[in-house]
């Protein structure tokens, strides 16, 4: 199972924004969290698959808006 949740579930989410503090430019955008739900307990595993699903994710140049991905087991749940 895949769950969105955060701010764009909740529809509060920043396409972009900039903001200015002195000299520097900062910008800010909220991300895709999503939330995969497995059968199966496997907690070390889904924490390292969770990262390495990230990382494959937001590498991929046409994906445009940051994903972070936590995985728990429908039991943890």
């Amino acid at each position: 199972m895949i769950i969105l949740y955060g701010s764009y579930a909740r529809g509060d989410f920043v396409a972009k924004d900039l903001i200015k503090e002195g000299n520097h430019t900062l910008s800010y955008e909220s991300d895709f969290d999503l939330l995969l739900v497995t059968k199966q307990p496997t907690q070390e595993k889904n924490e390292q698959l969770a990262r390495d699903l990230t990382r494959e994710i937001n590498k991929d140049p046409n994906i445009k808006t940051p994903v972070s991905i936590l995985i728990e087991d429908i039991i943890h749940i």
